[in-house]
């Protein structure tokens, strides 16, 4: 992936404090991404890359939106996971469509890169319990996070159903563990995993519905939601 810019380079008089903002949605412990040949080594300098990036972005229009309509409430059989409603969402919280094009193409050479090379490790042994290991850190090492790259199709499909019962909000070790998830995830899927895709960004639309303001976590959740629409083709979940 090109390391040069990727994202619209619109400056304006609150920069600053778009960016305190992002690192605090971000939390990481570097202060630069570290590339090899232009592709970052980790998913924690992904979202470093990301994040610099983002501040160069035109902002998000932050004007309160009136109050949506109700949603009338569906409970529908799995294998009519494809006609169920999703949350409407107020237009200040949805990601800028500049943003999504630009990040979608990112996250597609990060993925194919990180797929092709993926971490070497000397002995592989899986948890008993996921949730006691995916959430035993606020910050995940990134060998935690590297034991993915070797999770069958099976065992990744799982998590990622797991986090959408596990999820209340989208915190740093939540966002890092579903994104990748994500990465290592095979976009050639038989329907039924496709519908856990859609019933993650569901619950992810849901959070984001409720939220009063453009916060950290909404910019967690725009991410995780952009990346299953737009990368595994549910264009009709944003």
């Amino acid at each position: 992936m090109n390391s040069t810019r990727l994202f619209s380079q619109i400056q304006d008089q609150d920069e600053d404090q778009d960016n305190d903002n992002l690192k605090s949605a971000l939390p990481i412990s570097k202060t630069k991404a570290q590339l090899v040949n232009g592709q970052p080594v980790s998913g924690e300098d992904y979202l470093l890359m990301v994040r610099d990036q983002a501040s160069k972005c035109p902002k998000t229009m932050t004007a309160k939106a009136p109050p949506p309509p109700p949603v009338k409430n569906t409970s529908l059989p799995a294998s009519f996971a494809f006609f169920q409603e999703t949350e409407i969402t107020p237009e200040f919280l949805l990601p800028d469509p500049l943003w999504q094009k630009e990040y979608t193409e990112s996250f597609k050479s990060y993925q194919t890169y990180k797929q092709n090379n993926k971490p070497r490790m000397e002995k592989v042994s899986l948890p008993s319990n996921w949730h006691a290991y995916c959430y035993k850190s606020d910050q995940p090492a990134q060998d935690q996070l590297d034991i993915i790259a070797h999770c069958s199709q099976k065992n990744i499909i799982k998590l990622l159903k797991n986090y959408r019962d596990w999820l209340t909000e989208m915190t740093n070790t939540e966002s890092l563990w579903i994104f990748t998830l994500l990465v290592y995830l095979d976009p050639v899927m038989v329907a039924e995993h496709v519908s856990v895709l859609r019933d993650l960004a569901r619950k992810c639309i849901k959070i984001r519905s409720i939220k009063q303001s453009h916060d950290e976590n909404v910019i967690r959740l725009n991410m995780i939601i952009t990346i299953i629409a737009k990368v595994f083709g549910q264009a009709d979940m944003v």
